[in-house]
């Protein structure tokens, strides 16, 4: 999956906004049977013209994770329950009014005290993006493809 994952990031980090065709590319690299993902949004397809008791379909959607700040939280806390994340938002100079937005995701561990810390040894990925949500989903894709990287190095 990692080769995915990279040239996923690649094609986010040349995004100029999120969009459904990002959305479900992220879907389908973090859920490719899609079923598994809990932030999935389900539809119901009904022709039109359909009254109630007309089959209907049942369709599983991507939720708008590129393009929703809400949507690439509750993702980031499916995948990396726990994770400290760290957002920000500037402006690129004083001349030039467009924004840079900058992500940063810290993985934790529970101590001895149950409490959540944050070593240098757990692992972090910053990102930056047009937009926040974009940020935020490709510093989630990061830390994947390095905890991926890192579990096939320890065989």
């Amino acid at each position: 999956m990692t080769d995915s994952l990279a040239q996923l990031i690649e094609r986010l980090e040349a995004a100029e906004g999120g969009s459904r065709e990002l959305d479900a590319a992220v879907f389908k690299a973090l859920d490719p049977h899609g079923f598994s993902l809990a932030t999935r949004q389900e539809m119901v397809l009904m022709p039109k013209g359909a009254t109630i008791g007309d089959a209907v379909r049942r369709v599983r959607a991507p939720a708008p994770y590129t393009q929703s700040l809400d949507a690439a939280l509750a993702l980031v806390e499916e995948k990396l329950p726990g994770a400290a994340i760290e957002m920000s938002i500037w402006q690129k100079s004083k001349d030039d009014l467009s924004a840079t937005c900058w992500a940063r995701l810290m993985l934790t561990h529970t101590g001895e005290d149950g409490k959540l810390w944050h070593h240098h040894s757990d692992g972090r990925s910053e990102a930056e993006a047009s937009t926040l949500p974009l940020a935020l989903i490709i510093a989630l894709l990061k830390s994947i493809q390095h905890k991926e990287q890192s579990d096939d190095s320890s065989l």
